[in-house]
């Protein structure tokens, strides 16, 4: 990493910015949130803004990169799945996000998600042995979409079950291990 002071400038205006947005997204809808609000949330010029950012919705991409990256390192350092670890992984990560996952879903902004799911599946997936007659890329497609729905179904009910226990859950209606 660049010890510059520029580029330490630049990381904490961007770090400023992503936080003026998730401090922002708890007060009123991600609609309604203006540049201005954020740049004064952020205690940071439109210019400084527009110096890291094209949109609002860039900054939210920043932040979902860097909480995917996480996600996907996870995975990365696992030598062998199993399908159960995976959804542990998958679980477990958006309980310890679920305020980030919480305001996702009530601004209606989970398309990134659903394709961050797709793509943390699809990383998965490579680990697991499977049968050879399994069609990966349909249960990767399915995994993805209902690991999706899980999640939203998980926020709306409060988050009350145990990452462990929704695993279980799952791989019982799967019958797979």
């Amino acid at each position: 990493m660049n010890n510059h002071p520029s580029e330490k400038s630049k990381l904490r205006s961007r770090s400023h910015m992503i936080q003026a947005l998730m401090e922002l997204m708890k007060e009123k809808p991600y609609d309604e949130i203006t540049i201005s609000d954020l740049c004064s949330q952020a205690d940071l010029t439109r210019a400084t803004f527009y110096r890291h950012f094209k949109s609002k919705d860039d900054v939210l991409i920043a932040y979902s990169k860097v909480l995917f990256k996480g996600l996907y390192d996870e995975i990365e350092k696992q030598d062998r799945l199993t399908l159960e670890k995976v959804l542990l992984i998958y679980f477990s990560f958006w309980k310890k996000h679920e305020d980030y996952c919480r305001l996702l879903f009530q601004s209606q902004l989970t398309a990134n998600s659903l394709h961050c799911s797709l793509r943390f599946v699809k990383k998965g997936m490579e680990k697991i042995d499977f049968p050879q007659e399994i069609n990966r890329k349909q249960l990767e497609i399915f995994l993805a979409g209902g690991l999706y729905s899980c999640i939203e179904v998980w926020l709306e009910e409060g988050m009350q079950e145990s990452p462990e226990k929704l695993c279980r859950d799952i791989l019982s209606c799967l019958s797979v291990r």
